[in-house]
């Protein structure tokens, strides 16, 4: 599956999520992404305030692996 895709897909999990359980265990399924995001934060202390800011620097991972792609069109 494409990286761009996974990403996009978690954000959207994680945002809907229906517990604190189970978005520690979509934040702990998404380890390779947020790490590559610099998005370094324990499992058992993520929480729904922590959302914004996961897909924050989800979201600008995304945008910096694509800055060559998007510079051909400046």
């Amino acid at each position: 599956m494409d990286t761009r895709r996974d990403h996009v897909v978690a954000v959207k999990s994680i945002t809907h999520a229906s517990s604190d359980r189970e978005l520690q265990e979509l934040y702990f399924s998404i380890y390779d992404q947020r790490e590559a995001a610099g998005f370094i934060l324990p499992c058992n202390s993520f929480k729904k305030d922590h959302i914004p800011l996961l897909q924050s620097a989800l979201v600008s991972n995304m945008v910096l692996d694509c800055r060559d792609e998007l510079d051909q069109f400046i």
